[in-house]
């Protein structure tokens, strides 16, 4: 991983630890409600990538997606082999700090450069968004729901061009430090604007790109 400004990007995923049985589900179904704004990345191996990928590049994928994960303070609450979700909690901003919308995208840029910079090249897709996220233990296997998993598994599904972080509109009003990054715009079949992050550009605060 990248680990330089280490500090800056190093947050804490925190989850609600306040758990109820869930009527709607059921007797022995445990409920827990995450924050109603939770960061969610997901990302997918493209299919090529999935067919053709070597043991030892899919442990050093993880290895990489671990060490990544760890420096801005990310989650997993899914992962498989080939595709996978990670979140930050949504806290209120400070002044200099990076919000964890900030970190998840973050995250997927460094998975995309390693991605691009593999040989062969490893495809990655990836998806943010920012949004309500919910919790359920069935026969003790945590289960994650919500628009923010459900929108950010479709940003990358539906993303033209693999390492490149495809977001929503609302993960980027989310942006404290990487307000000022340098975004394509994507409009969709609905109308609707998307944005792409490209791998390497410079993820800078605002307070320095203003000085430019």
């Amino acid at each position: 991983a990248e680990v330089g400004g280490a500090g800056r990007w190093r947050l804490q995923a925190v989850r609600s630890h306040t758990a109820a049985m869930c009527a709607s589900c059921g007797s022995g179904v445990e409920a827990t409600e995450l924050d109603n704004r939770t960061a969610c990345l997901a990302w997918a191996f493209s299919a090529d990538t999935e067919a053709d990928i070597r043991c030892d590049q899919l442990r050093s994928f993880h290895a990489e997606l671990r060490a990544c994960a760890e420096l801005v303070g990310a989650s997993f609450v899914e992962a498989c082999g080939t595709h996978g979700l990670l979140i930050c909690r949504v806290a209120k901003a400070k002044p200099g700090v990076p919000t964890e919308v900030d970190a998840v995208v973050r995250l997927g840029q460094l998975l995309c450069r390693w991605g691009s910079k593999a040989t062969p090249e490893i495809r990655i897709r990836v998806g943010v968004d920012v949004g309500e996220l919910h919790s359920v233990t069935i026969q003790d296997v945590p289960v994650v729901f919500g628009r923010a998993a459900s929108v950010a598994k479709k940003l990358a599904h539906s993303s033209p061009r693999t390492n490149v972080v495809h977001l929503s509109a609302e993960a980027k009003h989310g942006f404290r430090l990487l307000e000022s990054v340098s975004l394509s715009v994507r409009t969709g079949e609905s109308g609707v604007d998307t944005y792409l992050l490209e791998p390497w550009v410079a993820a800078r605060p605002a307070a320095e790109a203003g000085d430019d």
